[in-house]
């Protein structure tokens, strides 16, 4: 009768060992899966930041180049007239 109480107990502590080890995975599993989370959110918010600082660029070198045309178009004009005058005082 004893052998069968100390079989018994040895197979309740084996499968409770088998039950302790099998949590432990079971958490180590989880925390893997939070960080792959955790490193996809900051991938997309990274992603995020890089086409926001894309898109600030692009306005910025389109206003650029508007305010460039908006000088040639002012300075043009004025060396047009300058250019006319030459030609005018030159003609006279």
């Amino acid at each position: 009768m004893s052998n069968v109480l100390v079989a018994n107990e040895s197979i309740c502590l084996q499968s409770m060992e088998e039950g302790e080890e099998q949590e432990e995975g079971d958490e180590g599993e989880e925390e893997e899966e939070e960080e792959e989370e955790e490193e996809e959110e900051e991938e997309e918010e990274e992603e995020e930041e890089e086409e926001e600082q894309e898109q600030e660029q692009e306005l910025k070198e389109e206003e650029e180049e508007e305010e460039e045309e908006e000088e040639e178009e002012k300075w043009g004009g004025v060396l047009a007239g300058q250019s006319s005058n030459a030609r005018q005082s030159v003609v006279t």
